[in-house]
């Protein structure tokens, strides 16, 4: 599961230090006939890159603290982090205004359960001011190029301190309210939603054995899935996209997880290292 999430990050991140050449006509790309972009990441390709990346950071994690370092599986989850909401939302790079507001809060969420820090209210809203803060620096800084530098970013800065963005903004509520009609992605993501709710809430119930064994071997497991419908759920509020992101990122997120059940259950009878005998204490009946 690391692995093909590692790897998938790792392609789209060095593809848009490079240009962004793979989005245009790849599958989870942008379409020169659909027209709606022809720069950066587009809004598929973000819920594949930050679903993958999600994923990847809990399957390293799960090896450093496996090995005791979970100041370090910590710091590396939030180094790749910002590295990726960098790199998604720089004008000129992945350009993606929707895309940090959706993936700084599943980050947070993400390495927060890793730390082993509890999820309040009061936090979630400090993760949420931060998600604005970065979006507003990063359009600030487009804004200061001249007008005809600007990425789409930096134009919808200059368009608030105008006055002009209602319009943007209706046209995008209504472009999110839209893609209800597609009910073939629609039903796809319902569907995915209602099984992640299920697996993260108590996989027992719903006679998921090897996903409670796959969460005993590597509790981080919880921690990707739960930041990934984070991001999937902010995303399909925040961008015009609406219901193809989680669609697309529980695609990506669902298979990883049947991986990592069928990982758990190749390890066979071993005990899970968190529930581990003590040495020398008597067997449980």
């Amino acid at each position: 599961m690391t692995v093909v999430a590692g790897t998938t990050t790792a392609v789209l991140f060095l593809d848009l230090c490079f240009g962004a050449r793979l989005q245009m006509n790849s599958p989870t790309g942008y379409s020169p006939i659909v027209a709606g972009r022809f720069y950066g990441i587009g809004n598929i390709a973000f819920a594949t890159f930050a679903t993958g990346m999600l994923m990847a950071v809990a399957g390293i994690s799960h090896e450093l603290i496996d090995r005791g370092r979970r100041r370090a599986a910590v710091t590396a989850t939030l180094a790749i982090g910002v590295a990726t909401v960098l790199i998604v939302g720089w004008p000129g790079l992945g350009t993606d205004f929707g895309g940090v507001i959706a993936l700084v809060p599943g980050l947070a969420v993400t390495a927060m359960m890793i730390a082993g820090v509890r999820i309040t209210p009061v936090r979630l809203a400090a993760v949420g001011t931060a998600a604005v803060a970065a979006i507003s620096a990063l359009a600030w800084v487009d804004l200061q190029r001249p007008p005809a530098e600007r990425s789409h970013v930096g134009a919808f800065a200059a368009q608030v301190l105008s006055g002009e963005a209602g319009t943007v903004l209706r046209r995008k509520l209504s472009a999110m309210l839209g893609t209800f009609g597609n009910w073939q992605l629609t039903l796809l993501a319902a569907c995915a939603l209602v099984f992640l709710f299920a697996v993260l809430n108590r996989p027992t119930n719903w006679r998921i054995g090897s996903l409670q064994r796959a969460y005993e071997y590597a509790p981080t497991l919880r921690a990707g899935l739960t930041g990934s419908l984070v991001t999937a759920l902010i995303g399909f509020a925040a961008n015009d996209s609406g219901v193809a992101i989680p669609a697309i990122a529980l695609t990506v997120a669902v298979p990883l997880t049947l991986s990592a059940c069928v990982w758990a259950l190749q390890r066979g009878d071993r005990t899970p290292p968190r529930v581990r005998e003590p040495a020398g204490a008597a067997p449980r009946t």
